[in-house]
């Protein structure tokens, strides 16, 4: 039983270096304003930091809502608390009040309070996260949602032992040949970058 759970640990810990990058499309709204379109961000990257005794720190993207031209730049959610069951393989932060800052538009700190809650699938390696928030003055809520999927780092880490192509083809993070039209995350000479 005790090896059973070990190699469990091992290859959830095999998936879950301390920086982990889900890419995937992004829908930023304002739920008071139901009649409003939500605005769907393709590309986006959420960045999670495993650090110990389940805590972790998620960065959002950069977000821009066009039906109202509100843009709220990138921050970081830090002490976001999380558990993993081990009989599902999935990993849960339960809904938990958050603080951070942005940077706005302007240059001037913005503060940013609300409610997260996110979910990891390990056996499927998707990453789905919700969150409401006020932004600065603003008198109502923003709300975020993006499911993404790992992106290995092993990309970042190409050295110079590994033979990289430099025929200028590109490929989807899946390791399929890009189309030139193709969209969204690709990878060039071993370099991650966004096509839009």
């Amino acid at each position: 039983m005790f090896i059973v759970a070990l190699a469990a640990t091992v290859h959830v810990s095999a998936q879950m270096p301390g920086r982990l990058e889900f890419v995937g499309d992004g829908s930023f709204w304002l739920p008071a304003m139901s009649d409003l379109p939500k605005t769907v961000q393709k590309g986006d990257v959420v960045a999670v930091a495993l650090g110990s005794e389940g805590l972790s720190s998620i960065t959002l993207p950069t977000m821009t809502y066009t039906a109202m031209g509100v843009t709220v730049s990138s921050f970081t959610i830090t002490d976001a608390q999380w558990k993993m069951d081990m009989s599902t393989m999935v990993s849960k932060w339960e809904e938990q009040d958050f603080t951070a800052t942005a940077v706005g538009t302007d240059g001037m700190s913005k503060a940013v309070n609300g409610k997260v809650s996110a979910e990891y699938v390990h056996k499927d390696k998707t990453f789905h996260i919700i969150l409401t928030f006020k932004y600065g003055s603003m008198p109502f809520e923003i709300a975020y949602e993006h499911t993404g999927v790992y992106v290995t780092t092993a990309i970042d880490a190409v050295g110079n032992d590994v033979n990289v192509s430099a025929d200028g083809a590109s490929w989807t993070v899946s390791g399929q040949r890009a189309s030139s039209c193709s969209k969204g995350v690709l990878i060039r000479n071993g370099r991650k970058y966004l096509a839009k």
